[in-house]
């Protein structure tokens, strides 16, 4: 079955996901935490011997037992310590934005799940990154505690329901093939909400085109920078991103869980995946890469509306929220790093753009000199 345009349309912008979250991945949450007994809750939330008194009785049980100690796992990163001194093959996006006070921050997209050639980055961002004494990141990933199990949660049916009483049971049973025969499928994922089937639509792609979110640039840097003895600051947080997630509508998640329930899905999202990232590797972004255009034919008008929502919800809004916390950083006058979702920088509702209306000036780094005095067109 080959899908048509509009599917495609859909599945382009679930794919925005990689560039924009950094914190709401089952991949994540399972490779970002060490074996402690709330990692093991969780695992046990999503085998296949829980039913749902199980999993609102563990959600509830690992709220009472609050770790605070970082959990960075060297299995699941990078070693950072020599990175700076290795020649980097990428040349990714990295703007320089200064206030009319003559405050500058240091901006860059992350891309959250990558392969090895994201671990070693190119010098003019290093040379950027050694005068800051702060890393802003979306949510520190390496420090997710399975208190996190309660914004998790909200992604669980806990009301009598599985997925099978709120999506079709045509695209129910197509995806469960799906992802079963790519080896991502147990029972207990019928209590988690369609966004997260998304989401392991995604996992599974990004796995087979040799992508991990081992190599992803935040957690990467996160440790990094912990090690460098410089501040991470969270602009955002896990919660919140949960929170996000949990809260589309039905309707969105109906629309996107219909649109992974295809026979080409997976080989669709390789070909999405290896295209942003390519183009993250080698700063070729557009805005028409970072969100989806809703001018389409094929749409409906239901069908527009709700993706317009979509992208208001996760990468619009958002971008707002991110804007204002980076002029507040510089107010502050706080030497800054930041790195966010590479999605959420280019566009007229992009970072770049709010802080360019903000009164700020933005200007690219390339690898030929130190700066662009002019915002990029990509931009």
């Amino acid at each position: 079955m080959k899908l048509n345009k509009k599917c495609m349309l859909l599945i382009t912008a679930i794919l925005i996901s990689l560039l924009m979250f950094s914190g709401c991945s089952l991949a994540k949450k399972h490779s970002s935490s060490k074996s402690d007994s709330k990692t093991e809750t969780t695992k046990n939330l999503l085998s296949s011997e829980n039913t749902q008194d199980d999993l609102k009785d563990s959600s509830d049980d690992s709220d009472d037992n609050t770790d605070t100690s970082d959990n960075n796992d060297s299995e699941n990163s990078v070693d950072s310590s020599n990175v700076s001194s290795a020649e980097s093959t990428i040349t990714p996006a990295v703007w320089e934005v200064t206030d009319t006070n003559g405050n500058t921050i240091y901006m860059m997209g992350s891309i959250h799940m990558a392969d090895s050639d994201a671990t070693v980055l190119p010098e003019y961002f290093e040379n950027a990154y050694a005068g800051c004494d702060y890393l802003a990141v979306e949510c520190d990933i390496t420090n997710v505690q399975l208190n996190s199990i309660s914004a998790y949660k909200q992604l669980m049916y806990l009301d009598g329901t599985t997925i099978k009483d709120h999506v079709s049971a045509e695209s129910y049973d197509k995806v469960v093939e799906i992802l079963k025969n790519a080896g991502q499928y147990i029972s207990s994922y019928d209590y988690m909400k369609p966004i997260m089937w998304v989401d392991l639509i995604e996992i599974a792609g990004a796995n087979k085109c040799g992508l991990s979110d081992k190599y992803g640039v935040d957690v990467n840097l996160i440790n990094r920078a912990k090690s460098e003895g410089k501040e991470v600051l969270e602009v955002e947080s896990v919660e919140f991103q949960y929170s996000l997630l949990a809260n589309l509508s039905d309707n969105i998640q109906s629309m996107l869980f219909d649109s992974i329930a295809h026979d080409e899905i997976i080989e669709t999202t390789i070909d999405e995946i290896t295209s942003l990232y390519d183009k993250w590797k080698t700063g070729t972004m557009t805005a028409e890469d970072a969100s989806e255009s809703t001018d389409d034919e094929d749409l409906t008008e239901e069908e527009v509306k709700l993706l317009e929502e979509y992208n208001n919800i996760l990468l619009y809004n958002r971008n707002v929220g991110m804007a204002d916390k980076a002029i507040e950083y510089m107010n502050d006058g706080k030497k800054v790093m930041f790195v966010v979702g590479a999605a959420h920088f280019y566009g007229d509702k992009g970072i770049l753009k709010l802080m360019e209306n903000a009164g700020c000036t933005v200007s690219r780094i390339t690898p030929d000199s130190e700066t662009v005095s002019e915002m990029p067109d990509a931009a």
